[in-house]
């Protein structure tokens, strides 16, 4: 009975008390622990600690916790209930990769807006003053004398005798004849293909493909152009870590969501599915850079 009682888990307590105690009952150390879970000894401290702003991003302490609970055969749901009892309305996702503009858009259609009643109160003005124009001064001079018309001339007699006599007169031109000739043959028939190549010429527009989400399975390839620590790590636990020289790459199957930690992020070229990533501004700190992708 007295045993019972000490490995009696408390639905109040934290989850790192329920974790601990349920490790001590089974007589493993810590150690062991992070050996069957193939993580490091400071994590299971961490978790026992209930210290999880250690652990990087909520999705990574979560799924360390599922990880240990499982291998210690408690519920993943009561542990669950304990973690979000314990982080309250601190357990928040990093800012996401791509943020929704909104804001921006409504600003366009207001500006789209504007500039379209401008033309239609600028085309109503200008046919105003058109109208205007137009129209007889009222009250005027009515008085003026009108214009005298014009003399008419005559057109000259024509005797067609005398138009068919100079024309037989002429002396044929051989010459005038094949340099018309000459000249239209100088200028090649355009058959169209300038146009269809010039088509063909111009080049198509590549839509890049959308980032990964939280559950897809991607490819990851870090290059670096100079010395830098990183640290990456995707929900199964640290996918890579360590130091790595200039002119060396790494590539990886991570599973989003994936954190990143770089030491010096001017060295890094992030490349997700053979497409360039930008890291986020709002995540660089100094000469240091962590940021998730996927989230």
């Amino acid at each position: 009975m007295t045993h019972a009682t000490d490995n009696s888990i408390d639905s109040a307590d934290g989850p790192g008390i329920q974790l601990r105690r349920a490790r001590e009952a089974r007589g493993m150390d810590i150690v062991d622990i992070a050996q069957e879970l193939h993580l490091d000894t400071w994590i299971i401290e961490a978790l026992e600690e209930d210290d999880f702003a250690a652990l990087g991003a909520p999705v990574f302490a979560k799924g360390h916790m599922r990880q240990y609970g499982s291998l210690l055969g408690l519920p993943t749901d009561d542990l669950m209930i304990a973690y979000y009892r314990v982080r309250g309305r601190d357990d928040a996702p990093p800012a996401p990769i791509t943020a929704t503009m909104t804001r921006p858009a409504a600003n366009r259609n207001v500006a789209w807006a504007a500039i379209v009643l401008a033309v239609i109160v600028l085309g109503g003005l200008a046919g105003l003053l058109w109208f205007m124009s137009d129209r007889p001064l009222v009250g005027g001079n009515t008085d003026e004398p009108e214009p005298a018309p014009a003399e008419v001339v005559p057109p000259p007699s024509f005797d067609p005798g005398l138009a068919v006599d100079a024309v037989l007169d002429l002396p044929a031109d051989s010459g005038a004849a094949d340099a018309l000739q000459t000249g239209a043959s100088e200028f090649p028939a355009d058959t169209g293909d300038t146009a269809v190549d010039a088509a063909d010429d111009s080049p198509a527009t590549n839509t890049p493909p959308p980032l990964p989400v939280s559950g897809d399975t991607f490819e990851l390839t870090l290059r670096f152009s100079d010395r830098s620590w990183v640290e990456v790590s995707d929900p199964g636990g640290r996918i890579i870590y360590g130091i790595f020289e200039a002119g060396s790459s790494r590539s990886v199957s991570a599973e989003a969501p994936v954190e990143l930690y770089f030491g010096l992020v001017g060295a890094v070229e992030v490349v997700v599915n053979g497409q360039p990533y930008a890291v986020p501004a709002s995540s660089i700190r100094g000469n240091t850079a962590r940021f998730v992708i996927g989230n």
